[in-house]
């Protein structure tokens, strides 16, 4: 029996990985790029028993690579992006095989992923026309189909989709993100009692803290304060001034939100264009600051206007 090769990135995409219908055999490969990732893959490897295998990779590419040198074992390939010329053409090398990419987050809504502002972007703009490439994600001449939660705002985002099969996730995101057995561990130490009835403020972190951020938390001096780090901070400080909870950087902002709703009075959300926020609309409990630039918030606007 051929085997599907999943590539797995961040824990938000292990959570949309494990929500595809598929009857083969199935092998994960984790790459080594968020903050406590030996103790997520121990927690997968003992209490999961939805792979055969999990692996380990420094990277993407490398997992790949993998995948190439072992294609025979594989039908099927899902990844959560194929924007990249390298990466494209290792797509090109893993032929027979389907690929499919499955919704990663705001970039999977993006109708052009490489700008022509500078000379290197038109460059690879060219070479991904050779390689018979649209620009954005999915968009690869050998994917054949894109797994999302709101396929008509990505046709209306992009225009030319008929190449693509638009594809369906088995549950909703959120009834299936309480459903995995083996990421409960992320909610160890957190005690969501703390915030019954209480006003509530949670910045979503980027990559680094924004310098507005301290303008918004002065506005709420009696809510407790709450920072949800991005995965992908491995090491991370902050003003203990600022913040009385640091919530695990594993543990998905979606699960966060929703499980701090169920008990508070009142919750802000400050974040610089977090997908977790596009699908969280008209509670009367929520409020939220986007503090990106206003070029990426109007973008952002335009996306949540069209998700259900």
């Amino acid at each position: 029996m051929k085997k599907s090769a999943y590539i797995i990135t961040r824990p938000l995409q292990y959570i949309n990985a494990t929500n595809i219908e598929d009857e083969n055999l199935k092998d994960c490969y984790l790459e080594d790029n968020f903050n406590s990732f030996e103790l997520f893959v121990s927690n997968i490897r003992s209490k999961s028993n939805y792979w055969d295998k999990v692996y380990t990779c420094k990277t993407k590419q490398l997992g790949l690579f993998k995948i190439i040198l072992n294609r025979r074992k594989y039908s099927k390939v899902y990844l959560d992006s194929d924007l990249g010329i390298l990466l494209r053409i290792s797509l090109i090398l893993l032929f027979p095989l389907k690929i499919y990419v499955y919704e990663e987050g705001f970039a999977s809504y993006t109708a052009e992923y490489r700008g022509k502002k500078t000379f290197r972007d038109i460059i690879l703009t060219a070479i991904d026309k050779i390689l018979c490439g649209k620009n954005w994600s999915g968009g690869s001449a050998r994917t054949q189909g894109i797994y999302l939660y709101q396929k008509h705002a990505f046709r209306k985002i992009v225009s030319d989709t008929t190449s693509k099969e638009m594809l369906d996730f088995k549950s909703k995101f959120s009834d299936h993100l309480v459903s995995i057995p083996e990421i409960n561990f992320l909610f160890k130490g957190i005690d969501f009692e703390l915030f019954r009835d209480k006003e509530v403020l949670l910045y979503i972190s980027s990559w680094t803290i924004n310098n507005k951020l301290k303008e918004y938390i002065d506005k709420y001096p009696k809510h407790i304060k709450i920072i949800k780090p991005h995965p992908h901070i491995k090491e991370f400080s902050f003003d203990n001034d600022y913040f009385e909870h640091i919530i695990e950087n594993m543990l998905n902002a979606e699960i966060v939100i929703l499980e701090i709703m169920k008990v508070c009075k009142e919750l802000i959300i400050i974040h610089e264009g977090s997908a977790a926020m596009l699908t969280f609309k008209n509670s009367l409990k929520l409020k939220e600051y986007n503090i990106n630039t206003p070029e990426n918030r109007l973008k952002y606007d335009e996306l949540k206007e069209m998700f259900v």
